[in-house]
């Protein structure tokens, strides 16, 4: 189910499975963390401009303008650099919590010619309503069906997958009524789910957990962010599981200061894939880039939306992955994911 209606799953091509191209067009974007020392204090509100993308690579969350991508961005430009980079599909994420524009997201569409398949649900915690307890799961699982059988946030535009649905480093009570309601709408509806993981703790084993207790099947959960832990075991024990893992932060080569932690470099990225591909679970792996900040555009000297292929690709390849690894990855693996059962799941 893409923003335009159903489409048959060979037409997808090569998919990017985790993308955001408008979300938080508000005054308060979801991760907007300003830096509380005088002496960077203006940059907080700062237009993007060349001469805070250093800082910004120290504190993505440390610039309002930079944690939003709205309308008056140039989405369609960059897009389309991934559509003539042999692009067919952008599988958009953009869950509750973060602002989703679905009508914004169906004119990107129109305007490029690349499929869109939208998300829905709840994301992390620190922006899940406040009364979220008190409402039963089962009305929270009825709204994410109507976002996928109806439209989404009351819009005609249906969402394909459920996801990315928010846990953090330890999963709060909300964060688990959200999974127990996305699980019940993807039993109904035979959608998968994507998993967003925080950056630290191995929280896709409790995760999963809940999943199944409610009767969603491993091979349809994706575990996103795998790649920020940088840990090949880690993979391989969530792999035994059953699960779709994602590597989706390609190109997210900074630091997060604040918190004392950092993003791996694509060559750790690539190192890993390359391994795991090579124990035979390319057909288990999705790759996407996560943009989320307006630094990661090419617009703003990012490495946009068509890196995986015009530069991640040929590193993958020269470390012996095969081009039936790569049509596994980009192709096969998102087709099963993002199949439906007919008018989804009725």
């Amino acid at each position: 189910m893409t923003v335009l209606g159903p489409i048959e799953p060979d037409r997808l091509g090569d998919v990017l499975m985790h993308e955001h191209l408008l979300h938080d067009q508000v005054d308060d974007p979801c991760w907007f963390r300003p830096d509380p020392s005088p002496e960077v204090a203006a940059i907080a509100e700062a237009p993007m401009a060349m001469d805070i993308l250093g800082y910004l690579t120290r504190s993505p969350f440390g610039n309002r303008d930079n944690c939003r991508l709205t309308r008056d961005d140039p989405i369609v430009d960059e897009v389309l650099r991934f559509k003539h980079q042999g692009g067919g599909t952008i599988v958009e994420v953009t869950s509750r919590g973060l602002m989703p524009d679905p009508e914004g997201v169906r004119a990107i569409s129109e305007a490029t010619g690349v499929h869109v398949v939208m998300g829905c649900g709840w994301y992390v915690d620190h922006v899940l309503p406040d009364d979220l307890l008190d409402r039963p799961i089962d009305d929270l699982a009825t709204e994410i069906v109507a976002d996928m059988r109806e439209g989404i946030l009351g819009t005609d535009v249906r969402a394909g997958i459920i996801g990315e649905i928010g846990t953090s480093a330890e999963i709060t009570p909300r964060e688990e009524h959200s999974l127990r309601a996305a699980a019940r709408a993807a039993v109904e509806t035979g959608a998968s789910i994507m998993i967003h993981l925080a950056y630290i703790g191995h929280q896709a084993f409790p995760t999963l957990r809940i999943l199944t207790e409610e009767g969603v099947a491993p091979d349809r959960v994706v575990m996103n962010h795998m790649d920020e832990a940088n840990d090949l075991d880690y993979c391989r024990r969530v792999l035994d599981l059953g699960c779709v893992i994602e590597f989706d932060t390609f190109g997210c080569e900074w630091y997060y200061d604040t918190w004392g932690l950092w993003e791996p470099r694509d060559t750790d990225r690539v190192a890993q894939i390359a391994a795991l591909c090579a124990e035979g679970h390319a057909d288990r792996i999705t790759l996407a880039h996560d943009i989320f900040y307006k630094q990661s555009l090419r617009a703003y000297g990012g490495l946009g939306y068509d890196h995986l292929h015009r530069s991640v690709v040929p590193m993958l390849l020269n470390l012996g992955v095969s081009e039936a690894n790569l049509t596994a990855m980009f192709v096969d693996a998102p087709r099963r994911l993002l199949t439906l059962p007919t008018g989804g799941g009725r």
